[in-house]
């Protein structure tokens, strides 16, 4: 008994909600009065049917802002539904159905286009801002063109373009396709702003700008100035390039680095670095302490090279005295006199290599002039009495000695 009840209760469900039993057992019959399926965003857009039954069904709305139901007014045998102003602004396609208790009695289509005759908007992006005068190089002008509703306007829309660069104007379009119009802008073979701007019938848009900057550098000169050409250890020597350009002949930009690599006599490297000011760079170096020869090039990364840079300095000091105390434990060197008769800088580096002929002992002491001197202390704690073979460096010129150390109290 329980099964045949939910039967017959499943039964007349089905019967209450079937569309054709409404209006107390007449079929509903709706049929489309409309006769224009085609609009302009922000048209008023009403849909209107003829009836012959009393039930209102709803009107459900579907496009690319969403879905809605709009209720309906009946007036005598007829329905009309107003489009609510977000889905009749909205260009694109807009699908409609006429729907009650899960039956649709009509459905369709409308097709709202963009308004070309209202007043515009154009979005507009123009990147890369920085580029360089190279023929390879560009920005890229987009343009998004829309009407009052913020509708991206249809294919084969042509768009004004203008770009300016050294009093010069260039005129172009480009056509919409997929929702935007751009243009290339190539980079100029001169240095400087290139100026940007789009318009359509009578809107414009904000000028835009990119800047060209000199492009790669070639290669080019080097040369020095100093004041002496002694190895002295203590005077500067200025490397100089000259102005350094591009291949279209633009002054590299401010702050481009340049590498001075020196190599000595001994196969040493030696690096300076210098950055151009209106293209030129500037970098400074101590003169060897000693005799020597430098081969100099200069070289910007990845871009450009210098000649080659031969320099010689020859030797300040010709020769210095060695003194010893009577137990040969105090070293005392110079005065070291240089190429004026003068006393060598403060601060050159002197050595003093130890090897004793008894203990094995190896060592380099180290230490700088001052006042054209220097003195090394062998002290007894360290260097017990023996004899020793001594070899002092100093500008460059090494002598060399044996001598035998004694008890301290011989000072």
């Amino acid at each position: 008994m329980r099964g045949i009840f939910y039967i017959l209760l499943f039964s007349v469900l089905q019967s209450c909600t079937d569309p054709a039993s409404e209006n107390h057992g007449r079929a509903l019959s709706i049929s489309s009065l409309n006769t224009i399926n085609s609009y302009d965003a922000g048209d008023d857009i009403a849909l209107s049917f003829k009836t012959t039954g009393s039930v209102i069904p709803d009107l459900v709305v579907k496009n690319a802002f969403g879905i809605s139901v709009v209720k309906g007014k009946k007036e005598n045998n007829k329905l009309l539904y107003v489009l609510p102003n977000k889905f009749s602004e909205k260009a694109g396609i807009c699908d409609w159905k006429l729907v009650h208790n899960k039956g649709i009695y009509s459905e369709g289509i409308l097709n709202i286009k963009p308004k070309l005759n209202s007043t515009n908007h154009l979005e507009t992006y123009l990147g890369p801002r920085n580029i360089n005068a190279v023929d390879s190089d560009f920005s890229m002008l987009v343009v998004v063109p829309t009407d009052c509703y913020d509708n991206p306007l249809p294919i084969g829309v042509s768009i004004d373009l203008k770009h300016q660069f050294d009093n010069s104007i260039s005129y172009d379009s480009a056509e919409t396709q997929n929702l935007i119009a751009w243009k290339k802008i190539y980079a100029t073979h001169k240095s400087g702003k290139i100026l940007t701007s789009s318009s359509y019938k009578t809107t414009y848009s904000a000028e835009m700008t990119t800047t060209v900057y000199p492009g790669t550098a070639v290669d080019f000169e080097i040369g020095y100035e100093r004041n002496h050409k002694y190895a002295d250890g203590n005077q500067i020597i200025n490397f100089e390039t000259s102005i350094i350009k591009d291949q279209f002949n633009n002054i590299v930009s401010d702050g481009t680095m340049v590498t001075f690599l020196i190599e000595d006599a001994n196969g040493k490297l030696l690096k300076t670095m210098g950055n151009t000011i209106m293209g030129i760079a500037n970098a400074k170096m101590l003169h060897p302490e000693e005799e020597n020869h430098w081969s100099v090039k200069a070289y910007i990364t990845r871009a450009a090279t210098s000649n080659l840079l031969s320099i010689d300095f020859d030797a300040a000091v010709k020769d210095y005295d060695v003194h010893f105390s009577k137990n040969n434990r105090m070293v005392t060197i110079g005065p070291i006199i240089g190429f004026l008769d003068q006393w060598i800088p403060d601060g050159i580096n002197i050595q003093l290599y130890i090897k004793g002929l008894n203990n094995g002992i190896q060592e380099t002491l180290k230490t700088t002039s001052r006042k054209g001197k220097c003195v090394f202390r062998l002290d007894s704690a360290f260097y017990s009495n023996g004899t020793y073979t001594i070899e002092i460096k100093a500008a460059g010129i090494i002598k060399k000695q044996t001598i035998t150390l004694l008890d301290e109290q011989l000072e």
